[in-house]
Order: structure tokens, then sequence, then C-alpha cells
């Protein structure tokens, strides 16, 4: 949820507002600035929070989020490195620096960069001599991947589940049909008799129950069976265990015990089936995500010479068998001082079809570059007209 609104706010100049969505990610790490000296910082969760600058040679790489208050200034014989699964956000300047993270936002000028940001990347000054590459999926099939794993997982221990709870079924019927012990007629909606199985449903428990907390709902259902099931059960079966004969009793208690068995085998693949149906929405969430990701690079200033983009617009295909397969096509653009002094723009679409521009200085001001129909395009961030292709 954080990840998808710092997202949203790529191309809206907000620098602050999303500086403070990443201090809600705990646990928050704080540090003065970044040095060279005290060697790479490893960021496993959470935010780190910085006051000052990063110097030349800092390194941080993870998979939390960074907020730098400073500028990162490095050099080219000493560059800095940001390599996170999360978010990075410099409020000032970024100079000789390679950053690869799922959204990057510098508050000023950007310039001897090289940034891969998944999401999109946000400049608010300048950029030059730039490398940017956004739209990278390959962190988002592996989570996919993770998740179809897990679904594969839980999908067979609900189908073990599944198999043995049949059995029972069976099982504890014949039970009740080679003995004297009767179901109680109160609880036919609970324990159904059917085709020879015992049959628990217990969807009208999970219904009247349907305020509790999920860890409240097995120690409410161990208050129902001790209670209810095996109350009604007693009293239904008491012609059964009149007198003293303790083989009858010990019968009794078996097949109490079976059903106690069988109740929460039930339970255990109804938890199993709920999870599954989280997890399968889970990777459609997943899929869905990827197939609509479109990436883009916004820049207030201006985009000056070296420039080189590129854009990859994933695409997401689920076969009949539910096999995933995920695939990308990237579109190029390249600015480099013309002649004349203005910038020549080459662009190649996703089809590989190239196109060339030339103009003045500003051509690239004030824009966002993303891709449309596989060709690369800028617009004005204020009046959202394509003005190239």
């Amino acid at each position: 949820m954080r990840e998808s609104l710092v997202g949203a706010m790529l191309g809206q100049f907000k620098i602050e507002d999303v500086s403070s969505e990443l201090e809600q990610v705990t646990p928050i790490f704080r540090r003065d600035e970044l040095l060279f000296t005290e060697g790479p910082l490893d960021l496993y969760e959470g935010t780190l929070m910085v006051l000052g600058d990063g110097g030349p040679g800092s390194v941080v790489r993870g998979i939390g989020n960074v907020v730098i208050n400073g500028s990162l200034l490095g050099n080219s014989r000493m560059p800095i490195r940001i390599e996170v699964d999360g978010d990075v956000v410099v409020k000032g300047a970024v100079s000789h620096a390679v950053l690869d993270a799922n959204t990057v936002y510098v508050g000023t000028d950007a310039s001897d960069v090289q940034v891969n940001a998944r999401l999109g990347f946000e400049v608010g000054g300048d950029l030059t001599d730039a490398r940017v590459r956004v739209g990278e999926y390959d962190l988002a099939r592996k989570k996919i991947d993770y998740l179809k794993k897990g679904l594969a997982d839980a999908q067979w221990e609900r189908d073990a589940t599944e198999r043995k709870l049949r059995m029972e079924e069976k099982r504890v019927d014949k039970m009740f049909k080679n003995t004297r012990v009767i179901l109680a007629s109160n609880v036919g909606r609970i324990l159904q008799a059917k085709r020879n199985r015992l049959v628990i449903n217990l969807q009208p428990i999970y219904e009247s129950l349907s305020n509790r907390q999920e860890q409240d709902m097995d120690k409410a259902l161990r208050e129902f069976f001790a209670k209810a099931i095996v109350g009604l059960l007693t009293r239904a079966n008491q012609h059964f265990l009149v007198g003293k004969n303790r083989h009858r009793q010990e019968i009794f208690k078996g097949i109490v015990r079976d059903v106690h068995d069988l109740f929460f085998l039930t339970r255990k693949f109804d938890k199993q089936t709920q999870q599954c149906t989280i997890l399968n929405q889970w990777v459609d969430d997943a899929i869905q995500v990827l197939n609509g990701r479109v990436a883009g690079i916004y820049v207030g200033g201006r985009c000056k010479p070296e420039l080189n983009v590129s854009v990859t617009i994933p695409e997401v295909t689920v076969s009949d068998n539910g096999q995933v397969m995920i695939s990308g096509d990237m579109a190029r653009l390249q600015g480099k001082v013309s002649q004349t002094g203005g910038i020549d723009v080459k662009c190649v679409s996703t089809l590989g079809i190239e196109t060339c521009q030339t103009g003045d200085i500003d051509i690239l001001e004030n824009c966002k570059i993303s891709v449309l129909d596989g060709n690369m395009i800028w617009c004005p961030l204020r009046l959202r007209d394509v003005v190239g292709a």
C-alpha cells in the first residue's frame, strides 16, 4: 500500500510529501551523513534517514527505503551507489551516482547519474549526462514467482488435507452406523450425514463469529465444541449411556474424540482453502499491477545531453494451465548535442522503428518522458499534450 502511494506521487514534485510517507515505514535508521570510510551500509528493512549529504564512494544496499535530506555528491573516481528494493528520495542534488530503486526522487539537479527506477524517476531541476532506465520488471517477476510457489505449496497441503478429510468423514460415519450412538438433531446444520460420510459444516459458526479476529476463532470453536457439540451428543445418547456399562462409555468417548478430530480437521481444511484464496488474489493483483505499469521520467528543468533513456513495457500472459509468462519490450530515447547547438533526439520504438528530431536546447524542458503505443514521447508536464515522438 505504501509503495503504490509513493509511486502514485511521481510527477507531482511534492518531495516533502514523499519523504513524509517514507518516514512512516519503520524501523527508522538515522544517520548524520554517508561516508566512504564507514563502509557499505546494508539496509534490510525500514527507512534510512540521512540528515546531511552522501559523500564520494558511499554505498547503501538492501530492501528498505532511503531519504537523503541533503545531496549525493560523488565524483568520477568514487561514485555513490544506492541499490535498494524500496524508494530513494534525495531532497538536494545528485552527481556522479548510481541509483537503483523502486522509485527515485531528486529535489534539484541530477548530473552524471545512472538510474534504474522500476516505477519511475522524478527530477526537480535539470537532468544532465544521464543514463536512465525505467520499467524494469525483474523484481516484480521474482515476486510473482515467489507468490506462485507459495500458492502451489498451499494448494498441495490443502489437497492432502482434503484427501485425509474425505477418508475420515467415511470412517466416522461408519463408526456411528456400527454402534447405537446417534447424532443430535440440534446439530443438523453443523454435523450432517451425507452419502456414507459425516460432513462437518462450520459456515454457520463462522457467520456467528464474523466479528472475531482470526486468532480468536479457534478458541471460540474449541469452546463451541466442548459446550455445544459434546453436550448435545451426550443428551441425545442418554439411553446409550444409561447404567454403568464401561464398554459403552468407552465407545461413546471414542466417537466424541473422532468427531472432535474431524471437526478440527475440517477447520484446518477451511483455513487452508482461505489461504489459497488469499494467495491466488495476491498473484492476480501482482499480475494486474505489472500488466498495467507505465513507468515514466519527470523532469522539472531541462534534459541536457548526453541523455540515454530506456523504458520497458512489461506484458504478462497466463496460459490455460496457469503458467505465467512475463516478457517486455523496450523503447529508447537518446539526446545528443546537435551541430546547431540544440539537441538531436533519436527515438527507437518497441518495434525497432527509429525516428530522429532536432530541436532547441529546451525541447526537453519541464516534461514527462514515457511510452505511448510503443513509441517514445515527451509531454509538457502542465499542458499534457504530446509534442514530440
